[in-house]
């Protein structure tokens, strides 16, 4: 058997691909990046067709970087963004631009329905909140806006179905992206019930049937092969979302494991094995691409940015090839002089409001507990520490016990920061190694797909290796256990200013 298989990860302005050997290494990559139109205030579309275009060319030049040829690929499979509405008509062709999963027009809907009960209907079902960026109340805002839309609607994918589409001709989604927002955590499948409440039944049957991540969706057609230079009749494999994939890519395959991605926004998913239950109506929950577990995802709105805001604000910068960014040499030397709980001062990393564990549009960040003993340290400490108390808040609103976290991105390249955050935790943390999580999450669903290897876990044991651990220390955790209600209590308190604040600016803009 061929074992070369090709990765694709397609992230909202980013695309990559790589040929990946069985043990994991990729031996070629190549990488797209890919407009986001923004028409309108609120408004944030992609052209499909330029996207097609995107991963057609990274998948050629990955090939060219490999030195190998289409021959050579024994499968495909790609991860993508989830969420938002990637439509096409009913002859196949796009139907207009993809709406995106951070796309808001659709908010006053979502505020409607939530006046009306229909959030935590569906929320007790799903369990998962809808935000406006989430295909149901996209496809609403179509509904009420452009019906000629709406009737000349063939299909509405996820962003990876439509590539496979592409790619194959098939129709199909995959476990993970077909979880949200329709699924039934109880039944597994479609509740049409959820379509009729959200007067959205012309949907029933305009969403593709629902396939195991890891299935052979279709094969590569000769006009995509012509494109691509991948061989017509290349098995392709249905794939998943990017979250599904990258936790996969940081082997978070078994129930107890959970992932932080810490970039722009900081993403926490954990897997386990049987579907939650609550009335909370916060975070979402799909089904993981491993057969019989679930994810629960809680993804924080602001991670990395309260880092590059502390480093600009006070002056924490250094150059890099023509650009100014944070010296952490400089802002880690000042930490290490401020003790766990920086004195008192606590931080909420709340620069573009917030979405989880809490909803809360109009949230700020703030400090709390400066006096005249406060210095430099203590402030940049307690910023690294407001990060990983909002992961710490998240998992605690998961309420399910997890062993072990995985870290990923921008962040986990602090070391300071990651024992900051496994302090905080009380967990273990690992690093894994290799920063292109996604392409090897999408890479293994390939070789899972076609037999190359027997199962994820298999996969994962082979493949995935841990670049550091950091465990948390002991005294550490005690202290930030005991600071912890006063960073959730302070929150609770502060909402109704952070209204009052959001009237003030309305009221005062000018001056502010």
């Amino acid at each position: 058997m061929k074992d070369l298989v090709m990765g694709i990860d397609i992230g909202t302005s980013s695309i990559k691909a790589a040929v990946v050997t069985a043990l994991g290494e990729s031996i070629g990559k190549a990488s797209e990046q890919v407009s986001v139109i923004r028409p309108k205030n609120g408004f944030s579309s992609q052209d499909m067709d330029a996207v097609w275009e995107a991963v057609a060319s990274c998948i050629k030049n990955s090939m060219r970087a490999a030195k190998v040829t289409g021959d050579a690929i024994a499968a495909v499979s790609c991860a993508g963004q989830g969420d938002g509405a990637w439509m096409i008509d009913k002859s196949g062709k796009p139907l207009g631009y993809a709406v995106l999963w951070n796309d808001t027009r659709a908010g006053e809907i979502v505020n409607l329905w939530e006046q009306k009960g229909l959030l935590a209907k569906v929320y007790a079902k799903t369990v998962t909140a809808l935000w406006p960026g989430a295909m149901a109340p996209i496809m609403a805002w179509f509904r009420d806006t452009d019906p000629g839309a709406i009737k000349s609607l063939g299909t509405v994918f996820c962003c990876k179905d439509w590539i496979n589409y592409c790619l194959t001709g098939e129709i199909a989604t995959d476990r993970s992206d077909g979880t949200i927002p329709f699924t039934n955590v109880k039944t597994r499948r479609v509740d049409h019930s959820i379509l009729k409440e959200l007067d959205l039944s012309f949907l029933d049957d305009k969403i593709p049937a629902v396939k195991d991540s890891f299935s052979v969706i279709g094969t590569v057609h000769a006009a995509a092969a012509q494109k691509t230079g991948l061989r017509a009749g290349t098995p392709v494999v249905t794939g998943q979302m990017d979250v599904a994939a990258n936790a996969i890519g940081a082997g978070v395959v078994s129930s107890g494991q959970a992932l932080l991605i810490l970039g722009t926004t900081s993403l926490l998913t954990a897997s386990f094995g049987e579907p939650p239950g609550d009335d909370r109506n916060i975070g979402a929950t799909a089904l993981h691409a491993v057969d019989k577990q679930w994810l629960r995802i809680f993804g924080a709105q602001s991670g990395t940015p309260n880092v590059d805001w502390m480093a600009s604000g006070f002056n924490l910068l250094k150059d890099e090839k023509g650009r100014k960014i944070p010296d952490f040499a400089v802002i880690d030397k000042l930490i290490e002089g401020s003790p766990a709980g920086a004195r008192g001062v606590l931080y909420h990393p709340f620069l573009s409001g917030e979405r989880a564990p809490f909803v809360e549009p109009n949230a700020a960040s703030g400090f709390f507990g400066i006096n005249a003993l406060t210095d430099a340290g203590d402030l940049c400490r307690s910023v690294y520490e407001g990060v990983a108390l909002s992961a710490k808040h998240c998992l605690a609103e998961m309420d399910f016990g997890v062993k072990k976290i995985a870290i990923t991105g921008g962040g986990a390249r602090s070391d300071l920061w990651c024992g900051i955050i496994a302090d905080v935790m009380n967990c273990e943390l690992a690093v894994p190694e290799g920063e292109e999580l996604g392409i090897l999450g999408a890479a293994i669903t390939a070789g899972v797909g076609i037999g190359l290897y027997p199962s994820y876990e298999e996969a994962v044991r082979s493949i995935v290796k841990e670049d550091r651990h950091y465990f948390p220390d002991p005294e550490n955790a005690r202290i930030y256990d005991d600071l912890f209600p006063m960073y959730r209590g302070l929150i609770d308190s502060m909402k109704e200013y952070w209204g009052k604040r959001k009237a003030f600016l309305e009221k005062y803009p000018a001056e502010v």
